[in-house]
């Protein structure tokens, strides 16, 4: 979904910005590319971990908070400008660990 780690636990909610890939329009999730999974014997994969997915279900996509980019040049004929957008967000609930 994201090209960046994240800490993820059981039954637990994640906020993360969405991607246009066309398996977030579904309800489930699965992600393949697992880089460790803890507990009491921690595994650690290089790079991955081979036959470890974790589940999720998406429980509602929204946007982020505005991000305010500011322009401003140091001459007398430029104004300031500001542009800015708001991210597509997905809320997720981790189902399951396996690994």
């Amino acid at each position: 979904m994201v090209d960046e780690e994240l800490n993820a636990r059981f039954d637990q909610v994640l906020r993360e910005i969405a991607e246009t890939r066309k398996d977030l329009r579904a309800d489930k999730v699965t992600f393949e590319e697992v880089l460790m999974i803890g507990g009491d014997k921690p595994k650690v994969g290089s790079p991955t971990i081979n036959g470890a997915t974790v589940s999720a279900t998406i429980l509602r996509e929204s946007r982020g908070d505005k991000i305010v980019v500011f322009r401003k040049k140091r001459r007398k004929n430029h104004t300031k400008r500001t542009h800015g957008h708001r991210q597509d967000m997905v809320e997720l609930r981790i189902d399951s660990i396996k690994g």
